[in-house]
């Protein structure tokens, strides 16, 4: 039988993947080769024009080569995106909002998003001391997973950008409700920036303020990821 794995692992030299998906690429190619001449075979094609025909189903094993290496390094570029950049991100996500699960479930906050009493504070203030901690863990997760300082930064951005859309999902709600009420224009306005301050602006900052220790050093840079095996 002819040995179809080591003549496409020949002409498919040039691959630059490590050795476990070279061979499953060999393998697979050598398979689909292998069944093509075998279905010429027995249409009673000979031997030797049977396997260039079959070799003939890849005009140009240079072409592919570039075209395997282009995928896979695309592939290991979305790999390491998501794991230096979006699990990191919305990990940071998950727990910023956990805190403020019950608080909302218990309608502590019914007028908006505005700190209401004192009551309401005794969430307020410990979410908000909170926010530091899970800034540093998510750049520091966001590099050690091997992203650099940008990755890290884009990562620490992501809740940031959360809490934005929230506040602007909320808004017409708020508005609605604060031009109902007997207050005037200003204390209304007023009412609104205390919305944005409380809600974005202070959350926002203290979780930079957490992440920048860790977004340090050239962008290039990343921190050694770390290795699990099999």
């Amino acid at each position: 039988m002819h040995d179809w794995e080591n003549l496409v692992r020949t002409r498919l030299r040039n691959l630059n993947l490590d050795a476990g998906k070279t061979e499953d690429i060999v393998f697979e190619l050598a398979g689909h080769l292998e069944e093509v001449f075998g279905e010429l075979r027995r249409r009673g094609v000979p031997e030797a024009d049977a396997i260039q025909r079959a070799l003939d189903e890849i005009p140009n094993w240079q072409r592919l080569s570039r075209r395997i290496n282009r995928a896979s390094r695309e592939e290991d570029n979305m790999t390491q995106r998501t794991k230096s950049l979006w699990i990191p991100g919305f990990s940071m996500v998950a727990v910023m909002l956990l805190g403020l699960i019950g608080a909302v479930r218990a309608n502590m906050y019914p007028y908006g998003l505005i700190v209401t009493s004192d009551y309401s504070l005794l969430i307020y203030v410990p979410w908000l001391a909170s926010l530091p901690l899970i800034g540093a863990l998510g750049a520091y997760w966001s590099r050690r997973s091997g992203g650099g300082s940008s990755t890290g930064l884009r990562a620490s951005l992501i809740p940031v950008a959360v809490l934005i859309s929230m506040f602007l999902l909320s808004t017409p709600v708020t508005v609605f409700w604060i031009f109902r009420s007997v207050l005037s224009v200003g204390r209304q306005l007023a009412y609104l920036g205390s919305c944005s301050l409380h809600w974005v602006v202070y959350p926002s900052l203290l979780l930079l303020f957490g992440a920048l220790p860790f977004l340090g050093g050239n962008a290039g840079q990343a921190v050694r990821p770390i290795q699990f095996e099999n």
